[in-house]
């Protein structure tokens, strides 16, 4: 890169750095954090076999393996802004969120007998 260093080549060699600078530069409350905590390997393992359907669309299509590796990939980063945190909060049912739960729409009936 002329003029300078290529900053964002580094949180494509260790992907955790990537994640935690999506997870902690977004505005996100401190629940959605503490969650998003440990959805770190869900959410890889996700784009890793993302990348794996990709391997295998290209061997059904009849292409060789160098011609797959010489397109150009869908980087982590890139993977994650496709949906953002929020957005991924969002689309979680209440009973998984932390804090959440159905009662807090749908409170229990007591019947009087």
């Amino acid at each position: 890169m002329p003029g300078g260093f290529a900053f964002l080549d580094l949180l494509e060699q260790d992907p955790r750095l990537a994640y935690y600078t999506q997870l902690y530069g977004k505005g996100l409350n401190p629940l959605q954090q503490g969650y998003f905590q440990g959805q770190y390997q869900d959410i890889y393992s996700r784009y890793l076999g993302q990348l794996g359907q990709g391997m295998l669309g290209a061997q059904q299509r009849g292409q060789s393996l160098s011609d797959y590796l010489g397109q150009p990939q869908q980087k982590f980063t890139e993977y994650l802004q496709q949906t953002p945190f929020t957005e991924r909060w969002t689309q979680l049912p209440p009973e998984l969120r932390p804090g959440g739960g159905r009662s807090r729409f749908a409170p229990q009936t007591r019947w009087l007998v």
